[in-house]
C-alpha cells in the first residue's frame, strides 16, 4: 500500500461519528472510502480525518478488502464510545 497509515482515536459522544462512506470507483476492487462526514459529528469536530481517506480498520475489525455498506453495517453494530481508526492517506 502507498501513503501514509494515521491512526486515530475518537471518543463518541452525544453526536455520532457523523462519516459517510463510499466503494471504490473500481468496481473490481473493494475498498472503503471517506466521502463526506457532517459537520457536528465527532470526525469533523476532530479535524484529523480527511474526505477521501480510505479506511482500513475500526477497533481492530478490517473493513480493508470489504464493501462500504458491510463496512458501514459493521462500524454501526461496535459498542463502546471509543473508536480507534486506522486510515490510509
Amino acid at each position: 500500500m502507498k501513503g501514509e497509515l494515521i491512526l486515530i482515536n475518537l471518543v463518541k459522544g452525544s453526536n455520532k461519528l457523523g462519516l459517510s462512506l463510499a466503494g471504490n470507483k473500481d468496481r473490481t476492487k473493494m475498498s472503503v472510502f471517506v466521502c463526506g462526514m457532517h459537520p457536528k459529528g465527532m470526525a469533523a469536530k476532530d479535524g484529523r480525518i480527511k474526505i477521501g481517506d480510505e479506511l482500513l480498520e475500526v477497533n481492530g475489525v478490517v473493513v480493508y478488502g470489504r464493501c462500504h455498506l458491510n463496512a458501514s453495517a459493521m462500524i454501526k453494530s461496535l459498542s463502546g464510545t471509543s473508536y480507534k481508526i486506522l486510515l490510509l492517506r
